[in-house]
């Protein structure tokens, strides 16, 4: 960063001064002076007479800021795998101490959220997800963070998003007890190696799921549709 001192003088101006340290050491201004240090710096500056008078001292605070914010992401794991029945709760914490943090936007597969909120991670599609963080401070420096993560579907996925979502009368009583039933035939079948009979109640659990008088929110019966078909896919030997 590049500064000048100027000053004036019914006589004639014969040197200008500037200090960085308080005013124990003084340094000629007369050019451009350039500062580098980083962080927050005062300068007192002052000028001298060809008569050996000294203004009053005067002074400023110059911020140089070269490093972008810190990012931290916590309560979402790096490359972690998620059933669909969780919901995490992504915290952003940003910092910035020498200019301060400007502006941070937080994005889930390019759609923004607000941090700090759980994660409805079966409203997402099964496979992998973004998170990204970015900050810039008042000096325009710039930091992006990405936490990369699956969503998967199970089982025991399935029976926790089953009574969840009959408690957000997404699903009705008479689904949600239709829906557990056949889970459990499929679940029993699977325990027991049958896995062509599990796959096909695995089927009529989707088709069912896909049923507006048993399941009335058309996303919540996708998403249920979804999560069997995957874990029929899942089914081998």
């Amino acid at each position: 960063m590049s500064l000048s001192v100027t000053a004036t003088d019914n006589g004639t101006v014969s040197s200008r001064q500037y200090s960085v340290d308080g005013g124990t050491t003084w340094l000629s201004a007369n050019a451009a002076v350039t500062l580098s240090a980083e962080g927050t710096t005062t300068v007192r500056y002052r000028a001298t007479d060809s008569g050996g008078n000294v203004s009053e001292t005067g002074s400023l605070t110059v911020r140089i800021d070269r490093t972008a914010p810190a990012v931290t992401v916590t309560g979402l794991d790096a490359d972690g795998a998620y059933g669909d029945s969780q919901r995490p709760k992504p915290v952003v914490t940003t910092a910035d101490p020498v200019s301060g943090v400007a502006t941070t936007t937080t994005t889930l597969d390019g759609a923004a959220i607000t941090p700090g909120q759980p994660l409805d991670l079966w409203r997402l599609p099964l496979g992998g997800h973004e998170l990204t963080v970015k900050a810039v401070d008042r000096a325009g420096n710039t930091t992006t963070k990405t936490v990369r993560f699956t969503t998967r579907a199970s089982f025991d996925d399935l029976a926790t998003l089953l009574p969840r979502l009959t408690a957000e009368k997404l699903v009705t009583a008479q689904g949600e007890q239709r829906l557990t039933v056949r889970l459990g035939q499929a679940r029993a079948h699977a325990d027991a190696g049958r896995l062509s009979q599990a796959r096909a109640v695995l089927d009529s659990f989707a088709t069912a799921a896909g049923d507006p008088a048993l399941v009335p929110d058309a996303a919540a019966g996708a998403a249920l549709a979804r999560d069997a078909r995957a874990v029929k896919g899942g089914l081998t030997g």
